[in-house]
């Protein structure tokens, strides 16, 4: 603190002294010119030597000084004001008084020239200082450009090798379905064309006998097989039977042992012997259908749909259901979406939805992107409206576009590039 008071303190002493000496120079030149040499001997030592007298001992008798300079002196100069002391005593010289009138207008001209050059290096020290930051700034740029650039290649890089790490784990997983999966899309269209005599409305008939001796919606695999086979025979005779049949077994047992796993099941030992839903089977005998899409989807709603009564009768302890079950084709009443998830869940099981849309990521993001395959639910999101109970009903239509949709694409249904109506349902 009284380093920075001396700093001070002695840049105003040296700012006086200049002050003083422009003074002194400007009224030696403005009293004394064009003056003889005895005059001019005259005035320096009437003027000249009392000013320096003044300046160098910070004193000033002055003789009858004018009312000029006791008033504009202390205003225009106080720091040497305050260090000096007037002794006013009366003075009649001429000279005296042109000192005090060329005294007061020297000094106002040499405080505000010097006020001036203080102002305008002010203005120069800001703007210097304005000019410096923006150098500053754009410097700052210029200098780090080679770190800036290395650290953009340098995230672009991590960006690459971070989603060619995502997308690996997507294959990985995708390849793995493709090798657990029983039966490839080649031998499913073998199991149709070998069973082109399977047509829909053979299918349909297989499916109301099929509820009509199980009203209760559940049954064996065997006594499921045992029903198909006496319909088939009724329908067109000894000769008539499920071409393939080995793929279709081969996908039940592997169905059966899942569901066994599940819990689903009422006797783990053995799968010939479980009670499973009848819609279970019909699902997975579709795979033998020759028909087109929009057949298959509309047999699997009225799969549904029996289903559906079968629940309802069952909840509401209505009993026997067989007359709303055995009536010809499937109602028009509508399927709640949990039954539309078991449908998809069996379609999933008996590898008739494409890997590619199962797989769905997970929550894991980073380090990289982690993937697993989705169930019934992840794969038909479905949000209540405000319909109260009505918003969980699928009528026909939402349940084509479900089956065609991106995220279930049933039969590779959503691979074809147009655009489906009601007219295909």
């Amino acid at each position: 603190m009284l380093s920075t008071s001396a700093r001070s303190g002695g840049s105003i002493g040296r700012r006086s002294m200049q002050v003083m000496t422009n003074v002194r120079n400007k009224l030696t030149s403005r009293i004394c010119e064009g003056r003889s040499t005895t005059s001019l001997s005259d005035c320096h030592n009437g003027v000249i030597r009392p000013i320096s007298f003044f300046f160098q001992q910070r004193q000033l008798s002055v003789v009858k000084c004018s009312s000029s300079c006791k008033t504009t002196l202390p205003k225009l100069f106080p720091a040497v004001y305050k260090t000096s002391y007037f002794s006013i005593r009366g003075c009649e010289s001429p000279s005296q008084s042109l000192f005090a009138r060329q005294f007061s207008s020297v000094v106002s001209e040499t405080v505000s020239t010097t006020s001036s050059d203080k102002g305008s290096s002010t203005k120069g020290e800001t703007k210097d200082n304005d000019n410096k930051k923006k150098t500053d700034n754009a410097s700052f740029f210029f200098d780090n450009l080679g770190k800036i650039f290395l650290l953009v290649i340098a995230s672009i890089i991590a960006s690459l090798v971070r989603s060619s790490a995502g997308t690996r784990n997507r294959n990985t997983l995708r390849d793995t379905l493709e090798d657990i999966a029983l039966v490839d899309p080649v031998e499913l269209e073998e199991l149709r064309l070998a069973n082109s005599a399977l047509d829909p409305d053979t299918f349909r008939t297989i499916l109301q006998n099929v509820y009509r001796e199980f009203p209760n919606g559940t049954c064996s695999y065997t006594d499921f097989v045992h029903c198909v086979r006496r319909t088939m025979v009724q329908l067109k005779g000894d000769a008539f039977t499920v071409e393939l049949g080995h793929l279709v077994d081969r996908l039940m047992v592997q169905v059966l042992n899942k569901q066994v796993k599940r819990g689903n099941s009422s006797d783990g030992s053995n799968y010939d012997n479980d009670r499973m839903p009848v819609s279970l089977f019909l699902t997975i005998l579709t795979m033998a259908l020759y028909s087109e899409t929009k057949d298959r989807i509309r047999i699997l709603y009225e799969v549904l749909q029996h289903q559906e009564e079968i629940q309802k009768h069952s909840d509401n302890n209505f009993g026997d259901s067989t007359e709303d079950t055995n009536s010809g084709n499937a109602s028009t009443h509508r399927v709640s979406i949990d039954q539309v998830r078991s449908m998809v869940g069996y379609l999933q099981d008996s590898c008739q939805l494409p890997p590619d849309t199962q797989i769905i990521p997970t929550d894991t993001k980073y380090p990289t992107q982690q993937w697993k395959r989705g169930a019934p639910e992840e794969l038909v999101p479905w949000q209540k409206g405000n319909n109260g109970e009505n918003s969980d009903l699928i009528d026909l239509y939402t349940f084509a576009t479900i089956l065609r949709s991106k995220s279930v694409c049933a039969w590779g249904e959503c691979y074809y590039k147009r655009k489906f109506n009601k007219e295909d349902v």
